[in-house]
């Protein structure tokens, strides 16, 4: 029965987080930026990896900019790649698509109900430790009581 409820609270959780994300406009502006250096390979080969690499570009304003922006690793000097920029031509990171919202909620939910589920093993696990402490005092006070009958040691001579 709690697990359901940890399921029935993990689903709006998810929700509100998707509903409150604050929403990134797709539309960013974009320039074309010019790599004024080779991006380097990193020592570990990671799936779609990008380093910082110094490029330059011009800003939507048309003043030139320079800067470390994120590059495939290997692109060579003098490559161009299309990179997001803010409002004072400066990079705004990668941008959002439309999925992450959705994906930021389904990974919201999916913790919280694992942190119920956590929650209800720890509580659990509390209980059956207080419950048994219980049962060994019990039994304990029992045994003070039933033991020396039991073992002949009451016997008065």
């Amino acid at each position: 029965m709690l697990a359901g409820f940890a399921v029935v609270v993990a689903v709006p959780v998810g929700a509100a987080v998707t509903m409150t994300q604050p929403a990134q406009a797709v539309d960013t502006p974009t320039v074309q930026a010019r790599l004024l250096a080779t991006a380097p390979t990193p020592l570990v080969s990671v799936v779609d990896s990008a380093a910082p690499t110094p490029a330059g570009w011009t800003a939507p304003d048309g003043t030139p900019r320079t800067g470390l922006v994120q590059a495939d690793a290997g692109l060579a000097a003098g490559s161009t790649i299309e990179i997001p920029v803010d409002a004072t031509g400066m990079p705004a990171g990668p941008q959002l698509h439309r999925e992450d919202p959705r994906l930021t909620g389904f990974l919201a939910a999916l913790a919280t109900l694992l942190a119920c589920w956590g929650l209800l093993g720890v509580n659990a696990v509390v209980w059956r430790l207080r419950l048994t402490a219980i049962d060994l005092r019990n039994w304990a006070d029992a045994w003070a009581r039933v033991e020396p009958a039991w073992s002949g040691r009451d016997r008065t001579p």
